[in-house]
């Protein structure tokens, strides 16, 4: 499922600063992604390049009987503004100019780092990207400047787009009882913008005595499992008896990197008798 419309835009942001170039897998191909409705004009003077822009577009209401995981479609246009290599007709900004190291993006036009956002990214799905999307074919190139500035955009169509936001919570929980203990294990939730611990991130797990699950993560009347960073399994010793256990996936969209929890997913719940 994806989130509401502020959490899908940065999680697109997040999303594309994250491809990395083939050949480098620790160089950027985008200096910076700016979530905006303001001209490239007032964008370029303060932004390193090659940068892009996101912005927001109409919302499309689907048959939801037809498409039932497409009811709600959304258009984000992503638009690519490279800058550095000033030539006669603007050629080099499109497809590039002398290089000037293996990796970078200097010397890289505006079709060479599309192809690669396009080709990282391909079709974007909820379980790994925490949306669900489809990335259109790139517009016109065009050049702005004195031909001293390239852009292109594409555009990448968001489904599901919801209402209320959305924090993916832990998946695929399951838990196993034996003879004085309960052997859990679970799937992560996909990493977003807002994942404390990026792609190892820490579930909350709590459990009570009983057939009811604790109400929160924070549930003063359960008792708390630590668990270490991207943790997908845990064993835990118990009298014989019933016991039910919640898990959580905290989030903290408050502030970059996230740190601190303010928002926890729905849990994931189960429940288990050892003997």
């Amino acid at each position: 499922m994806s989130g509401s419309r502020w959490q899908n835009e940065r999680q697109l942001a997040y999303l594309l600063k994250a491809v990395t170039w083939a050949d480098s897998p620790n160089e950027a191909v985008l200096a910076d992604v700016v979530i905006t409705a303001q001209d490239i004009e007032k964008l370029n003077a303060t932004h390193a390049f090659p940068f892009a822009t996101l912005k927001g577009g109409v919302a499309e209401d689907r048959d939801i009987l037809l498409e039932p995981d497409r009811a709600l479609l959304v258009s984000y246009l992503v638009t690519v503004v490279q800058a550095g290599f000033a030539d006669r007709g603007g050629q080099s900004i499109i497809v590039g100019a002398n290089r000037q190291s293996l990796g970078k993006s200097s010397g890289r036009g505006t079709d060479e780092i599309i192809r690669r956002l396009r080709v990282s990214l391909g079709r974007l799905i909820d379980s790994t990207h925490g949306l669900q999307a489809v990335i259109g074919s790139p517009g016109s190139p065009a050049t702005a400047h004195k031909l001293e500035i390239g852009v292109q955009g594409f555009v990448i169509d968001v489904f599901g787009e919801t209402a209320e936001d959305f924090y993916h919570p832990p998946v695929c929980f399951r838990g196993t009882a034996g003879v004085g203990s309960v052997a859990l294990a679970w799937s992560l939730p996909p990493t977003r913008f807002d994942t404390i611990g990026g792609s190892s991130p820490t579930m909350v797990l709590n459990y009570k005595a009983g057939s009811t699950a604790p109400t929160s993560a924070t549930d003063g009347t359960a008792t708390s499992v630590a668990l270490s960073a991207g943790d997908t399994t845990k064993t835990v010793a118990l009298a014989a008896g019933t016991y039910t256990f919640a898990l959580w996936a905290p989030y903290d969209d408050w502030v970059e990197p996230p740190t601190t929890p303010n928002h926890y997913s729905a849990a994931a719940t189960v429940t288990a008798t050892p003997t």
